[in-house]
């Protein structure tokens, strides 16, 4: 699916999405920048995939193995996390913004 959103007002950012199993990935046609501005894209990102416009803005940033930054949020009944792949690994695709999002049941 092809979606787009409208970082700080400004600029519009077209992106695509792929259904793998539970989850999603995606792929922006270009970096937002400015890791506000990909933090802002991340939510929006989660809270259209999953059509949850419960899942808040609060995130923990780890950086595993594949230093993937990842940005977890808790809404009512699911724990989402927008995780950011690196560019480092391609010289062709260093402006790229693309990641993945799963969402895991919160057990409380």
């Amino acid at each position: 699916m092809n979606l787009s959103t409208n970082i700080g007002g400004e600029e519009i950012y077209r992106y695509f999405v792929s259904k793998t199993g539970e989850n999603y990935t995606f792929a922006f046609d270009k970096n937002p920048g400015e890791m506000s501005e990909k933090l802002e894209t991340g939510y929006h990102v989660l809270q259209s995939m999953y059509d949850d416009p419960g899942i808040k803005t609060n995130y923990s940033q780890h950086y595993s193995k594949e230093i993937s930054i990842g940005f977890v949020s808790d809404s009512t009944y699911y724990t989402y996390t927008a995780g950011f792949l690196p560019n480092e690994f391609s010289q062709n695709n260093r402006d790229r913004f693309w990641g993945f999002a799963p969402q895991i049941p919160t057990w409380r």
